[in-house]
Formats: C-alpha cells, structure tokens, sequence
C-alpha cells in the first residue's frame, strides 16, 4: 500500500474544495486505497491551524465527507482511523 503524508494545506484545501484533487487525497485514505501517515508535529499542526476562527468557521458546515473542524476528539478520531503514526527520527 502507498503511504502518504498529507501537509496541512492539502487537508485545509480537501475541506474547502470537497470535490477537488486535495479531497481525492482523503477519500482515497477513507477508502483505505493509500495509507496517511503523520507525526505527532504534524497532528498538533493540523489541530492549529484547523482551530483558527476563520478556517472554524469556513469548514464546520462541510459535514459529511470530512467533519474535522470542531472538537479534537472528532479529528483525532478522523485522522486515527486513516493514519500509522510515526515517530520523528
């Protein structure tokens, strides 16, 4: 299986643009055709910047396809079923 690391952007981009490139990224992972891999940096990343009011506000009414904006728990719960995490070096 191919693994994939997703930059933050991507993830911002998937949310904004659900029938985008950056949106095919994720439901290939929901689909589990590609493994997501992330580190603890990037996780914490994405928390960050998905918690910004402006993006808050901007992607909580995407629902469906890709609830996660909101609470963390609905991210770590997202993200923990698509993803091996991996340790930095």
């Amino acid at each position: 299986m191919i693994r994939v690391v997703v930059d933050t952007n991507v993830l911002v981009s998937a949310l904004l643009q659900p029938l985008g490139p950056p949106a095919r990224v994720l439901l290939l992972a929901r689909d589990k055709s590609i493994e997501l891999c992330i580190s603890a940096e990037i996780y914490a990343e994405y928390e960050e910047v998905l918690a910004r009011p402006r993006l808050d506000s901007t992607t909580r009414g995407t629902g469906g396809t890709f609830p996660l904006s909101g609470p963390s728990s609905r991210l770590s719960r997202l993200v923990s079923s698509w993803t091996v995490f991996k340790e930095q070096d």
